[in-house]
Parts: C-alpha cells; structure tokens; sequence
C-alpha cells in the first residue's frame, strides 16, 4: 500500500506493486534524458543510504542526491494533481543540473518497520498568502524500505531582504540531530547512518510533520 497526502486535502491511498507510483508528468525526452541521468548518478548514493554501512560522501554525491531529491518531489506533485508549490522556473533549474537558489534544505533518515512507500507534501503555514504570513515554507517527505528523504523550501516575502539568513529551529530540536541527517546543504558533517531510526509510519509522520 502507497500513502500520500497533503495536510490541506488529506489522505489518498492506492494499490502499488512496485517502488512508486508512476506520475506521467515528465516529456519522454526528459524522461529518457536529463532524469534518467540523474537516476544513474544517484542510484549508488541511494543504494548507499539504504544499507546500514558506515559512508561518507563527498559535497558532488551529496548535491546529487539532493538534486534527486528534489526532482522526485517536483515529480511526485504531479500524482495528487491539487496544484504546485514548485514554479516552472525551478523544475527548470534542476533540469539544467542546479538546486535553485533561495533556502532548500535537505535530510536523510533511517526508516524501521515501514510497511511500503510513504510521501507527504505540507505547507509551514496554514497560508501561502505572503503577505499575510511573510514567508512561505514547503516540506516534502518521501520515505521507502529503509530510507526517508525530506527536502524543505521556504521562500521569503519581497519585504524580507534578499541577504537574510533563514533558519528553521524545529530541526535541532531532540531527536532530530541524531535521527535525520543534513544532507544539503553541506554545511554539516555527514555521516551514515544516523544513531537514531525513525519506527514504523508513525516516526515518518512526526519527521514530516517536525517543523509545523
């Protein structure tokens, strides 16, 4: 069973066998290009972050799998068809082999007892109304077998200075330094895998749902 929901429409469930659902979003030339490129470049980082073994990545493999990341969370906006955080801008920039600028933020976390896939997309606030709440923040969550992966983008309000520093408190908060690891940017030590696991579907909710 595959589970995906945002917190504004709710729950949807599907039948899956196999790894994901297939979102028909992408053109076949991308498909068969830049995304597939970036599947072979990712797959030995993610096969990786799926085994219990000690690595280390260099900052090339880390913005990989950021990048991969990224893609599969734009891809994966496509299956609930309730709109898009994500501009035709950016998805253009991770084509063109970047993460946009701005503030986006990356983990990785080890899964126990999942049963199946699990992804979930939240907005930080209850309104994406910049001028109501002057920043608008996204958290995307996508966890299978072994292996949860969450990339945040908080996008600021044009009365918030191009330079200023953006951080999100929530994930210092215990457990979350020992439990979901900084995978972009790498600003942070990076070693796998972390001390922590997160049990079951209820640990993935409270990794997606830790900075409400």
């Amino acid at each position: 069973m595959v589970e995906s929901h945002r917190k504004e429409t709710g729950h949807a469930e599907w039948r899956q066998y196999g790894h994901f659902a297939k979102a028909r979003f992408a053109c076949e030339s991308c498909n068969n290009g830049w995304m597939s490129n970036l599947e072979n470049q990712a797959k030995p980082i993610i096969q990786a972050l799926l085994s219990d073994t000690p690595v280390t990545f260099s900052g090339n493999q880390r913005e990989i799998a950021a990048r991969w990341t990224l893609k599969t969370a734009m891809v994966f906006e496509a299956v609930g068809g309730r709109g898009w955080f994500y501009t035709r801008e950016e998805r253009a920039v991770v084509r063109s082999g970047h993460i946009p600028a701005g503030y986006t933020a990356f983990w990785a976390s080890r899964c126990m007892n999942l049963p199946g896939a699990y992804s979930a997309a939240n907005n930080m606030f209850e309104s994406a109304d910049l001028s109501r709440s002057g920043v608008h923040g996204h958290v995307t969550t996508l966890a299978i077998g072994t292996l949860a992966l969450q990339v945040i983008t908080v996008r600021p309000s044009v009365a918030v200075p191009l330079n200023a520093v953006i951080t999100i408190d929530g994930g210092n908060l215990e457990p979350w330094p020992r439990t979901a690891l900084q995978l972009w940017p790498p600003t942070i030590e990076f070693e796998w895998p972390p001390a922590m696991g997160l049990d079951g579907e209820g640990g993935v909710e409270s990794l997606a749902s830790r900075f409400r």
